[in-house]
């Protein structure tokens, strides 16, 4: 397992250029980017960093930077909760996990609306963690 995560990148059907990385072995467990997000700068806090690493012998950790943010390109017009479910939508299609990933987001109104979109849509069996410690 390398050290440090590899940066890559996806591209949106608008054009822009999204930062993304994927580490570790595993059912996927793929985190959503807080208010502002850095992939390099954030790996480089020791707590989070720890964290991650213990989650990566069982698991893909995915993370990505948000369009506007970190090492995504920075033309976003778009601020949306649609655009943010959508971005989720593209990473995870993207990548091509499996539905049954668990998706992992500090933002309610993400998993709000990410859980209403599946309550329609009954083949995606989707797990949410939102934030910390809690379960939902």
């Amino acid at each position: 397992m390398p050290t440090e995560p590899q940066i890559r990148f996806l591209t949106t059907a608008g054009g822009a250029r999204i930062a993304y990385s994927a580490l570790g072995s595993g059912p996927a467990i793929v985190r959503t980017p807080p208010w502002i997000s850095h992939l390099d700068l954030e790996w480089k806090i020791p707590q989070f960093r720890t964290f991650i690493e213990r989650l990566t012998p069982h698991h893909t950790v995915v993370r990505y930077d948000s369009h506007g943010c970190g090492l995504s390109d920075r033309n976003r017009l778009d601020f949306s909760i649609e655009a943010k479910v959508g971005l989720l939508e593209l990473v995870v299609d993207s990548l091509d996990l499996d539905d049954r990933s668990v998706r992992w987001s500090a933002s309610l109104s993400i998993c709000s609306s990410c859980l209403l979109k599946d309550a329609v849509n009954w083949s995606r069996a989707t797990r949410w963690w939102s934030g910390f410690g809690e379960r939902g």
